[in-house]
């Protein structure tokens, strides 16, 4: 897996040139595309990342029963052993969380590891383009999750690119942000 970061000031086309980037893989059969938009309101620092997931299971709209159904039967379909009852629940939770509170009761790291084996899981069955728009609206949580991807892509062979972008003034107008985002190149 790879993560790309496209910065740039607003109005450049960093959004257009993602989207045309994912058009022309779909068309020629290579990736099965997906793009997630990162909130601006606080607490929605992984809203781009839940309509990722939401777009791979194609689950929006769906709530209760109905999700956990479709979230089993879509590992099911990937054949690779994923989906188990703990996996289910913290994806149907993080989709439609009852509150603030129960998203925090499954943990971070815990949420991080199965987004990863969930993209990875679906990867198998055809390579992703994931689209991130306006990472710099997500804060901590978008930085540690792509932190968790970018050390997970060195040690196992995934066939993901993510696609991240970002405004130039958000990227120079927060320093701890900016230090986050480029120790990712470490990876």
């Amino acid at each position: 897996g790879q993560i790309v970061l496209i910065e740039g000031e607003v109005g450049l086309g960093k959004t257009r040139l993602a989207i045309w980037l994912k058009e022309v893989l779909e068309e020629r059969g290579r990736v099965r595309g997906h793009i997630g938009v990162t909130a601006r309101s606080a607490g929605e620092g992984l809203r781009g990342v839940q309509e990722i997931v939401e777009s791979i299971f194609r689950v929006r709209g769906l709530s209760g029963k109905t999700l956990a159904t479709r979230l089993r039967r879509k590992f099911s379909d990937w054949e690779d052993g994923g989906g188990e009852d703990a996996e289910v629940d913290a994806l149907a939770s993080f989709l439609r969380p009852a509150s603030e509170d129960r998203r925090k009761h499954f943990g971070a790291q815990r949420l991080y590891a199965t987004i990863l084996r969930t993209l990875e899981s679906a990867s198998r069955a055809q390579p992703r383009l994931l689209v991130l728009d306006d990472v710099h609206w997500g804060g901590a949580q978008i930085v540690e999750l792509l932190e968790t991807m970018a050390a997970e892509f060195r040690h196992r062979s995934m066939p993901i690119l993510v696609v991240a972008t970002m405004q130039s003034e958000e990227f120079v107008a927060r320093p701890e942000f900016r230090r986050a985002l480029r120790a990712l190149s470490r990876y």
